[in-house]
């Protein structure tokens, strides 16, 4: 391939991931906007299990553990939901932009989020 077509095919790729960056950012601000009382719930179980006193903490955790799982869960459904629409590298490399961001934006959340294979 010419250098002509590498850097074309580089800069196709490089938009393509600009609009899926797009596409996570936007996914990830309805996120918040939607469920941002679980979010809170998240913050509120996650100190109170860290100021709790000893005896409790197995049900603090417990509490807390299960709204981690719940945001995994609608998290998960998120994707998913937009990941069917695409194949092939087009797909992995949305899985790994929205895995990415998670991670920076939700990381209470990201630590399991399971990559689909």
């Amino acid at each position: 391939m010419s250098l002509r077509g590498r850097i074309r095919n580089w800069m196709v790729s490089q938009e393509q991931d600009y609009e899926l960056t797009r596409v996570v950012e936007n996914q990830l601000d309805v996120f918040e906007s939607d469920h941002h009382k679980l979010i809170a719930d998240c913050e509120a179980a996650e100190r109170a299990f860290e100021a709790g006193a000893p005896g409790r903490d197995e049900a603090r955790y417990v509490d807390y553990a299960e709204l981690i799982k719940h945001g995994r869960d609608l998290l998960d459904r998120t994707r998913g939901r937009y990941a069917v629409t695409l194949e092939g590298e087009q797909r992995e490399r949305y899985l790994g932009i929205f895995h990415e961001a998670v991670l920076k934006r939700l990381s209470r959340f990201a630590q399991e989020i399971e990559l689909p294979s």
